[in-house]
């Protein structure tokens, strides 16, 4: 929750960018998008959980695993889970983490 009430709108997560922890976004009501770059192999727990505002999420082909609740509560996941995208997202919003 690093970030929950710095009005952040935007973050890209490069893949050398290691050991944020979870919930470094959680709650940060003004988050709109998020780009993870190539080379982003790992998802922790709660990243964005309940961000109300993310919609736009760029996951990489790098990605393999996500952690606990990683959008959990956000638009991002329920359009997620509605358009039926590849991997196991849909399943709890990752609520027991998933792989892709």
């Amino acid at each position: 929750m690093a970030f929950a009430e710095s009005g952040v709108e935007q973050v890209r997560i490069g893949a050398d960018c290691r050991n944020y922890g979870s919930s470094i976004f959680s709650d940060c009501d003004r988050l709109k998008r998020m780009v993870l770059q190539e080379g982003v192999s790992h998802i922790p727990d709660k990243l964005a959980y309940g961000c109300t505002a993310l919609e736009q999420v760029a996951l990489p082909d790098s990605l393999v695993s996500a952690g606990v609740n990683a959008w959990e509560k956000t638009p991002f996941l329920e359009n997620w889970v509605r358009e039926g995208q590849k991997g196991e997202i849909g399943r709890g919003g990752l609520g027991r983490g998933g792989r892709f």
